[in-house]
């Protein structure tokens, strides 16, 4: 009798955790739906027309399928001193997957115009990530991209506003799949290796583009 009331709890007690979990939740951006309304991300056919859109409402574990297509609308921000980025977020795990190619799925940051290398109010990068804990974005992926023209907020040294104008990541963590382009020169869209924590450790590019 006592090992029957044993199992029963046992068996309880898992159903209450697998019941209580939150389940991981799916969203989908389409860049032709830009500009429209009543998008709820949660369909192909009601996807968010900007990639921020789909971060914005994403919690840590879900996944988001964007479509072939150029996203140069919508801004985030991973740290605001940072400066605008096409695509960003802190603390928290996603796996953003084109469903087409690195070839048709364009990140398109902007450059400052009126300046030779872009920087200043008006650029944004591509996209940054900031991981408060060390752990929290640990395990991210975002496959099937082509990061291009994006710069930085400032040109001075020493400070995050002017590391990665195409990919910005304070994470050792964070994994790349396909090739990124126009990652070349300082301020303009490296990915930085010298100062702040995994700053483009671990990440896999098959081949980086030096070409402006």
């Amino acid at each position: 009798m006592k090992k029957s009331l044993k199992l029963t709890f046992v068996v309880v007690s898992v159903l209450m955790l697998v019941c209580t979990a939150k389940a991981a939740n799916t969203w989908y951006v389409d860049d032709d739906n830009y500009g429209k309304e009543g998008l709820t991300g949660k369909t192909a056919e009601l996807a968010y027309g900007t990639i921020q859109d789909a971060i914005n409402k994403a919690s840590s574990g879900d996944t988001i399928y964007v479509a072939p297509g150029v996203y140069s609308n919508g801004t985030g921000s991973a740290v605001s001193s940072w400066g605008a980025s096409r695509i960003g977020w802190n603390n928290k795990k996603l796996f953003i997957y084109s469903t087409g190619n690195a070839s048709d799925t364009h990140i398109v940051g902007n450059k400052n115009p009126g300046t030779d290398i872009g920087t200043g109010e008006g650029a944004i990068r591509c996209l940054a990530i900031y991981d408060n804990s060390g752990t929290a974005c640990a395990g991210t992926v975002i496959k099937g991209f082509t990061f291009r023209d994006g710069s930085t907020l400032t040109n001075s040294s020493n400070t995050y506003a002017n590391r990665g104008g195409g990919v910005c990541v304070h994470h050792e963590n964070i994994y790349f799949s396909r090739h990124i382009g126009n990652f070349f020169k300082l301020h303009r869209g490296n990915i930085p290796t010298a100062a702040g924590k995994g700053f483009g450790q671990n990440l896999l590019f098959p081949k980086l583009c030096a070409n402006a």
